[in-house]
């Protein structure tokens, strides 16, 4: 007589259960480790984190759609128009950067910057 599947799942779950206990553990393992090196693959100080930096390594148009985005996380309640009004200003500062001008925003962080540049411009999402 051939048992029910609900019957024949109850059998085997001692061997079930262990089998999901080591699956979850060496899972929750890999998972941790792997987040370990995210870690430490953002605080590398060797990675140049600055406007110029990131303006060589992209193409006009996608540092475009960068700081777009970037400003958008920010300024979420923002129409897209005034927004866009902010990618023209940091896209020239960004080129000017990575050709080599001594400007004080040219050291900062990036994320500094663009918090920067909307706390400097307090008119930005007032409607």
């Amino acid at each position: 007589d051939a048992l029910p599947i609900c019957q024949a799942s109850e059998r085997s779950s001692p061997k079930l259960s262990a089998v999901m206990k080591w699956t979850i553990l060496i899972s929750l393992l890999i998972i941790s480790a792997e987040s370990r090196d995210l870690f430490r693959r953002d605080a590398d100080p060797h990675e140049s984190r600055h406007i110029g930096d990131v303006y060589k390594k992209l193409t006009v148009t996608d540092f475009r759609g960068l700081v777009l985005i970037t400003l958008s996380q920010s300024l979420q309640k923002c129409d897209l128009d005034e927004i866009s009004k902010q990618v023209e200003p940091v896209t020239s500062l960004a080129q000017a950067c990575s050709n080599g001008a001594r400007h004080a925003d040219c050291a900062k962080p990036i994320g500094t910057l663009f918090l920067d540049r909307i706390c400097a411009n307090p008119e930005i999402g007032r409607a």
